[in-house]
């Protein structure tokens, strides 16, 4: 992870990238890459996004973890967990602007970060409760994609939420409590183009939607 320490104080999340299985086979990692969220990239919920001047914008359909506590470096997989106060959906959009091979390259790139909308928080799934969360994905071409097993793609949350808080703490200080961190995409990224519209239902949570232009 780089990251720009003059961007630091408008960083507020964390997010994950190219965790799934295809992910690191083809970067031959053992684990998530980890980037950061600066509040300026925040959009609301309904957004209409200009993706006009993007190289190949794709949307990501995502889990958002909580913080309420502040996290040391080097913390154990009960305590990262025991620290989540709520979870939420999350939807990032990204343009890979130029061919995913090199971690290195993606890293200051901030794995291709361009957007991100955060949608309702449910403080009843403290400790990173899913269970039983169902997600319904409206994709652009009218489809409806229905996801059940939510750590399919992404793996055992309580293994890569720690992965990412262990990263934080070696390269940043660690978790801040208020923080957050989206885990990646619960469904390959959806490839977008001007007129498309995504709509993405967690559970029972709000619908989250974005338009594109």
């Amino acid at each position: 992870m780089i990251l720009d320490l003059g961007a630091r104080n408008k960083q507020v999340g964390w997010k994950l990238g190219f965790g799934s299985p295809t992910g690191l086979s083809n970067l031959e990692l053992d684990a998530p890459l980890v980037g950061y969220l600066l509040e300026e990239r925040n959009l609301p919920n309904g957004a209409a996004v200009d993706i006009k001047e993007w190289v190949r914008p794709v949307g990501e359909t995502e889990v958002a973890i909580y913080f309420g506590r502040n996290i040391p470096s080097g913390a154990s997989e009960k305590f990262v967990m025991d620290s989540v106060t709520a979870i939420g959906p999350a939807i990032e959009l990204a343009d890979l602007d130029f061919t995913p091979t090199d971690p290195t390259r993606i890293l200051a790139s901030d794995i291709f970060q361009r957007n991100y909308i955060l949608g309702a928080r449910d403080g009843s799934r403290s400790g990173g409760d899913i269970r039983g969360l169902v997600a319904q994905i409206l994709m652009p071409d009218g489809r409806e994609v229905v996801v059940s097993e939510l750590e399919e793609l992404i793996g055992a949350l309580p293994t890569i939420v720690t992965h990412g808080v262990d990263v934080v703490g070696e390269l940043s200080g660690g978790i801040k409590s208020g923080e957050f961190l989206i885990v990646g995409s619960i469904v390959p990224p959806i490839a977008l183009k001007p007129g498309d519209h995504l709509e993405y239902r967690l559970g029972n949570f709000p619908p989250l939607t974005v338009n594109f232009e």
